[in-house]
């Protein structure tokens, strides 16, 4: 039994997950629960649980107060949030591509600005909005002349990931939730609908940003986000 359970990222757990914890807790023991709506990435229930105190906090230390601008602007979370961190930084960049092509040298390209402003390649990410399947830089070896370290989407005899060494990080935003880099590309992103499912997704990548933000999307996407900032809470 537990005098204290902490629970992270619990708006990613199902409710029969939480409530098989309640067992593990002394008589007297507390449960915290800490969530966050926003950064919902899986259709799965809220938990509710009786007599709870609730807590709420809408700051954020991490980001860039460009990068929150960017959040509220676009409407991607419930309240404002509130940027308290000390720097302030710039405005996400933002490029288009049209095919394989493109999409390769509009990542590359954003890669080589944020070099240019001094991250090396060991803090950028390059964060794809697809799932590892359906996506081409997280099933390449090379962007350019940078070999990629990537998950290869097999696992070993002990059942851990088997990765692709390389200098350059890709990954999903799945996988990468919970953690961050000083600078990010958010690459592939191709949606027609900004539902809350993409607006959760939006909020997950730009928040792993410690520094700036890159991002490359489709013309419908980017079309889709020139909308919003007209109308911020609309599904386009």
């Amino acid at each position: 039994r537990y005098d204290l359970i902490i629970v992270d990222e619990a708006q990613d757990f199902e409710p029969d997950w939480i409530s098989s914890l309640l067992s593990q807790l002394d008589a007297k023991g507390r449960l915290y629960l800490l969530e966050d709506a926003d950064q919902q990435l899986y259709a799965r229930d809220a938990v509710e649980l009786d007599g709870a105190v609730r807590l709420e906090c809408h700051d954020n230390f991490r980001s860039p107060h460009a990068i929150c601008d960017t959040i509220n602007a676009l409407g991607l979370s419930s309240k404002p949030i509130a940027a308290r961190g000390p720097y302030a930084g710039s405005l996400p960049g933002f490029r288009t591509y049209s095919d394989e092509a493109s999409l390769r040298a509009q990542t590359l390209a954003a890669v080589r600005d944020l070099q240019a402003r001094g991250i090396s390649l060991e803090g950028i990410v390059i964060l794809s909005g697809m799932g590892r399947s359906r996506s081409l830089l997280q099933n390449t070896d090379h962007l350019g002349e940078i070999p990629l370290h990537h998950f290869t989407g097999q696992y070993n005899a002990d059942g851990n990931p088997v990765w692709k060494e390389g200098e350059l990080l890709v990954e999903s935003v799945y996988r990468f939730k919970g953690q961050s880099a000083s600078a990010v590309v958010f690459s592939e992103l191709d949606f027609e609908v900004l539902d809350d499912a993409m607006r959760h997704k939006l909020f997950v990548g730009l928040t792993r940003a410690h520094l700036a933000v890159e991002m490359v999307l489709s013309p419908r996407a980017e079309k889709c986000l020139g909308e919003a900032l007209a109308d911020p809470g609309r599904v386009c």
